[in-house]
């Protein structure tokens, strides 16, 4: 009893691993991270174990809590009776430093003989248990004894990052949940114990993951339905991307999902598909222990946890919400649920107000994470994902992010030249010099015409004047403009309502604007003034051959080359008499 493993099988044993594990928790990065192999072998007086123990990093710091740190669990229900915290019934925990427990309390003394030899992939144990610790029952071949493995693993000091049960969750004496161990064969030689003594190598974590968050001037409507959301570039969440994983989980369809994720200037959004084949909610206020969703989030992203703009939002697939383990009967947190076929989509609006004071911009990065619990059968939970680290809480540091990425208002490219161009939006202020502020230095006049004033219907502003001398004082979302640009730029209003979609148009030619977030066809778009709308035109200078676009109604078809009306273009309308043109919302 040496630690040294050269009178055992080299093959054969026991495989402890990601694949064979009941239950996985935390990130591990392949066999080298955490894996075991186990032989036994046995004689009248003891019952062996050689373990092999892959870790490439061995860490001892967290006092008498031994499952912090690398630690061997063996389970052991020695008259195989089911019954559990019996005086045969053990869980004897190794640390790579040689502290020995049995049941959770440290073996100042003991009568199991413990052995451990540091080798280059790890390290190697050997244990002999006298068979008096396992009940008086004779010691014979064709025994049977209730048998449990696990391994725990910590990289970087502190709690422990991954951990390994090979049956069931646990090594504690819940002796139903165990596999195990049959004596065969005759006894052979008892070898004699040593020790030898153990480091701590210097840890390398792992960096985090992240994900976008894409700016959108329409903001999602939450009502569980997804039809807003892309089609793709989701992040997914299943066995194989979560680093804790507890439980049995049979597949994706049991239990994984895929997240999206939005923003504006007044919320942050989430979509969520989840896949779940059994929906239960039967727990009370314990939440977890159902069907539901986790958003972790570090507003700040300042990894101080547990400060007012730290959060773990909860929702359960029956709409109750709690944030840090509290139900919250009275949220400004926007969710809805809906149900579908294999599962049930979410769709959450959580104010930047929840989330501290920084700005709200692109670049802006928010801690995150993600976790989904699975109850089948009711009680407590059967399955758990956890994407990043190994909590939802505010253990900040454990968490991936999500990075604020494009822009949460309109924006219209400009070209140099004359653009024909309109606001989808009603500025807040529309003031012309205010609404033309982002495009300062780059325009040199713009024009728009007003069709009810028949005296004089051309208006103008120019930057270089005084302000007496112009008669385009405001511009709104009905204007269709025409604005002479120097040099390509972006023309954007960062502070905006949307529009009612409705233009009021006079007889004959109206300069308008298309007051709308959406595309639409022609026809659809002028559907409330079919019949009154004789011609209608546009450019567009991006297109150098054919700049000019007309739609008329009364062609042939295939005739007009004017097929779409979309956002930010101005329209010249004709019709036969005063209308009010309505887009809708």
């Amino acid at each position: 009893m040496d630690g040294l493993l050269d009178e055992w099988p080299v093959t054969g044993g026991l495989i402890l691993n990601i694949a064979s594990a009941d239950t996985y928790n935390g990130f591990i990065q392949g066999s080298g991270d955490l894996s075991a192999e186990i032989h036994s072998q046995w004689d009248y007086n003891y019952l062996y174990l050689g373990i092999r123990v892959y870790d490439d990093v061995r860490i001892a710091d967290s006092g008498t809590s031994l499952w912090h740190d690398d630690t061997v669990e063996i389970g052991l229900d020695g008259l195989h009776d089911y019954q559990g915290w019996q005086p045969d019934d053990h869980q004897y925990a190794l640390r790579v430093d040689e502290t020995f427990a049995d049941r959770g309390v440290i073996q100042e003394s003991t009568n199991v003989v413990t052995a451990i030899h540091l080798v280059a992939t790890g390290h190697q144990i050997e244990m002999a248990i006298p068979w008096e610790n396992l009940g008086d029952v004779p010691v014979v071949g064709g025994r049977i004894i209730g048998f449990n493995l696990a391994l725990s693993d910590d990289d970087d000091g502190g709690r422990y990052d991954a951990r390994l049960v090979w049956e069931g969750d646990s090594t504690f004496s819940g002796s139903p949940d165990f596999g195990y161990l049959e004596l065969i064969g005759e006894p052979r030689g008892t070898p004699t114990p040593t020790a030898l003594p153990t480091s701590t190598p210097t840890p390398t974590p792992a960096p985090p993951r992240g994900i976008e968050s894409e700016g959108v001037v329409r903001a999602p409507v939450v009502d569980g339905a997804l039809e807003e959301w892309p089609e793709s570039g989701w992040l997914l969440l299943n066995v194989g991307s979560a680093d804790t994983y507890n439980g049995l989980i049979q597949g994706e369809d049991d239990l994984s999902a895929e997240l999206c994720s939005y923003w504006d200037y007044d919320y942050l959004y989430f979509g969520l598909r989840v896949h779940d084949d059994a929906l239960v909610v039967d727990s009370g206020t314990s939440l977890w222990h159902d069907d539901g969703v986790e958003i972790g989030l570090d507003g700040l992203h300042d990894r101080g946890g547990w400060a007012a703009d730290d959060h773990r939002y909860t929702l359960r697939i029956d709409g109750t919400l709690g944030d840090l383990g509290t139900i919250q009967g009275n949220s400004n947190v926007v969710t809805a649920i809906r149900a579908v076929a294999g599962g049930y989509e979410i769709e959450m609006a959580i104010p930047w107000g929840n989330l501290g004071g920084a700005p709200v911009e692109s670049g802006r990065v928010v801690g995150f994470n993600l976790g989904l619990s699975d109850d089948d059968d009711g009680g407590g939970y059967d399955g758990r994902l956890v994407w990043e680290g190994a909590s939802t809480f505010p253990s900040s540091s454990e968490y991936g992010f999500i990075e604020l990425v494009g822009e949460s208002h309109p924006t219209i490219a400009l070209v140099p030249g004359r653009n024909l161009v309109s606001l989808p939006v009603r500025p807040e202020d529309t003031s012309a010099a205010v609404v033309l502020s982002s495009i300062e230095g780059y325009y040199t006049l713009v024009y728009a015409y007003d069709a009810s004033d028949q005296a004089d219907p051309w208006k103008r502003y120019d930057p270089s004047v005084p302000a007496f001398a112009n008669d385009l004082l405001t511009i709104d979302e009905t204007k269709g403009l025409s604005i002479h640009v120097t040099e390509a730029v972006t023309w954007m209003v960062s502070s905006y309502e949307l529009s009612s979609g409705s233009v009021p148009l006079q007889t004959g030619w109206n300069l308008v604007g298309y007051p709308s977030l959406e595309p639409r066809s022609v026809s659809d778009a002028l559907a409330s003034i079919e019949g009154l709308c004789t011609l209608v035109y546009t450019y567009d200078l991006s297109d150098e051959a054919d700049p000019l676009k007309v739609y008329d109604p009364a062609a042939s078809p295939g005739a007009n080359d004017l097929t779409e009306m979309v956002p930010g273009r101005g329209y010249w309308i004709r019709v036969t008499e005063p209308c009010q043109w309505h887009l809708g919302s």
